[in-house]
């Protein structure tokens, strides 16, 4: 029988794999159209954005009609979990090898490459918006909204939700269509590749795609029409997932809201619209229901706090303080990784090749040492070969709301076999 597997979420999310898995870190995807030497891509890290990228990386190889083994060619884009008001386009300047030189040519190379990759995207963006066709469905008529950082300027998912029937709704996590405009082998994808993320600085963002693209026609602004990779799960109240389907879309989201903002809705201390209002309150309720199905398959869920540094007008630290998880935070990962369960167990159902990341329960060896860390600050884990998810979901709900909370789960997730 093989040893339990363990579901781990709160900070960095990316819902993927059997039988309940989620976690922080890398994932990797396999695209069989590639050459050997360059079939794998390298996702890393995964945060709330990227675990959105992948559910609509695997959303667009399920809607390839009729092949029997389609392959995955992966989209990559931004983390939104940790964006920033100040991205610039290609800011650092090219990262592909450019063969040394002196440092004069290596600067005009790098002028050369940045010019060239913005009037790449700028021509991807125009080119694709004029290449929209019947295949992206209509929905600029849904109430769809994005939730993000304020201080957020890419916004690459959103969400809806529809009472389709008494006791019966119909979430929409939308995923910006990225992949419409980044043709594979291009420029952008080349360079994108060799990126491989956004860099998220205090200060800055160096993209992994040009601005052109990533803050604005592959952003999910309000009040614009956008495109849309998307998949519509039917829920009930107690989270169960119903039924599920896919369309490539044409969305027009009607707020940009912040976790702050969605926050107040939620506590009753703030009013965005009366059908935004009614629609997050629909949506928390069904994200709690998510979240105890998930925690009753053994889900971890981490109270690991994230550091904000506070700059004065010359962009020097002044203060470092801590971001506070809300709520909304939680709504927002509760569906990401939903997403991405539902469409992982699709293409697995479908036999369609992907490699899932997957947290294995710690070794003998780690567990032992967790055992004698925890027993120092006066908390017990069983004696026995392989700790369970129970024992480490019993101890989270212990801790939870006191002093050390952030330690314990710090020190458990260190412990989960990588």
């Amino acid at each position: 029988m093989p040893a339990p597997r363990t579901e781990v979420t709160g900070g960095a999310i990316a819902g993927l794999h059997e039988p309940e898995v989620s976690g922080t870190g890398s994932v990797v995807a396999i695209d069989r159209a590639r050459p050997a030497r360059s079939r794998v891509r390298r996702f890393a890290p995964l945060g709330v954005g990227a675990a959105a990228v992948l559910a609509a990386t695997m959303v667009l190889t399920l809607l390839q009609p009729g092949t029997e083994d389609p392959s995955l060619s992966a989209a990559m884009v931004n983390d939104s979990s940790r964006r920033s008001a100040s991205d610039t386009a290609l800011s650092a300047g090219p990262v592909l090898a450019n063969g040394g030189g002196s440092a004069l040519g290596d600067a005009a190379q790098g002028a050369s490459g940045q010019i060239g990759q913005a009037l790449a995207a700028q021509e991807a963006a125009e080119l694709g918006m004029g290449q929209v066709t019947d295949e992206w469905v209509d929905r600029t008529e849904m109430l769809v909204f994005t939730i993000d950082p304020a201080d957020a300027k890419d916004h690459d998912d959103a969400l809806s939700v529809t009472e389709i029937a008494e006791g019966r709704f119909e979430v929409g996590v939308h995923i910006a269509d990225v992949s419409h405009f980044v043709p594979e082998g291009g420029e952008l994808d080349i360079e994108a590749l060799a990126r491989g993320t956004s860099v998220y600085l205090v200060d800055r963002t160096i993209p992994m795609l040009p601005e052109a693209l990533s803050a604005y026609v592959c952003s999910l602004k309000g009040g614009v029409e956008r495109l849309a990779v998307s998949v519509f799960i039917e829920l009930d109240p107690s989270g169960q997932v119903h039924g599920r389907r896919y369309e490539r879309t044409r969305v027009r989201c009607s707020d940009g809201l912040s976790y702050e903002q969605v926050q107040a809705v939620l506590d009753g201390e703030g009013s965005v619209s009366p059908g935004v209002d009614q629609a997050i309150r629909t949506l928390d309720d069904l994200a709690r229901g998510v979240r105890a199905l998930r925690e009753q398959r053994g889900a971890l869920d981490l109270e690991i706090g994230e550091a904000q540094v506070v700059l004065d007008e010359r962009g020097h630290p002044v203060d470092i303080r801590r971001r506070e998880r809300l709520e909304s935070h939680r709504l927002i990962e509760d569906f990401m990784v939903l997403a991405n369960e539902v469409v992982a167990g699709d293409m697995e159902a479908r036999d369609i090749a992907a490699l899932y990341r997957v947290h294995e329960p710690p070794s003998r060896e780690r567990a032992d040492e967790l055992r004698d860390l925890l027993g120092r600050i006066g908390h017990r884990l069983p004696k026995r070969k392989s700790l369970e998810p129970r024992d480490l979901q019993h101890l989270l709900l212990a801790v939870r709301g006191r002093h050390e909370a952030a330690l314990v789960s710090t020190v458990v997730l260190r412990s989960l076999a990588k």
